[in-house]
């Protein structure tokens, strides 16, 4: 019987990421399930009515804040960083990035005004993903070589 241990937040999925010109950042997937609380805290469901064709109606839709839906996806995506550093939009202080300092608003200063930081997540995220496929692709074909040879054993 095929028991699935894959509930729940996946751990050791995290993955450090070096930066050209040096530093690092710690990135791990966004499951489905994060999507959607996500999905769920940035949507609001809207109606408006109006008359369509003289007749009054109710128009649903959705309203999403999309600042916020960003700001939520890299907050968890983002893990961890160090070992670089930015200059304070606001303040002007120069920003030492380090463990202490991943916080939700530094990386949301970062993914909006760093076109380099958001290049460099973005190919990051990628790679995890393709990392993440291709590692479900070979144990699905280490369950079935295991399974063939099961089944070839228990022919003999």
């Amino acid at each position: 019987m095929n028991c699935l241990d894959d509930l729940g937040e996946q751990v050791g999925t995290e993955r450090w990421f070096e930066m050209d010109g040096g530093g690092k950042v710690q990135f791990r997937p966004v499951p489905i399930a994060e999507y959607r609380r996500i999905q769920k805290k940035t949507t609001k469901q809207k109606v408006d009515f109006k008359k369509v064709e003289g007749q009054p109606a109710r128009l649903p839709y959705e309203e999403v804040d999309q600042d916020l839906a960003t700001r939520l996806f890299w907050d968890y995506a983002i893990v961890s960083w160090d070992e670089f550093s930015f200059c304070h939009p606001e303040t002007k202080e120069m920003v030492i990035c380090t463990p202490e300092t991943c916080t939700a608003d530094n990386k949301f200063i970062l993914i909006n005004l760093s076109k380099k930081f958001v290049t460099f997540a973005n190919e990051s995220m990628k790679t995890l993903d393709e990392d993440e496929k291709a590692c479900d692709a070979d144990e699905k074909k280490t369950l079935s070589n295991g399974l063939n040879g099961q089944t070839s054993t228990n022919q003999e």
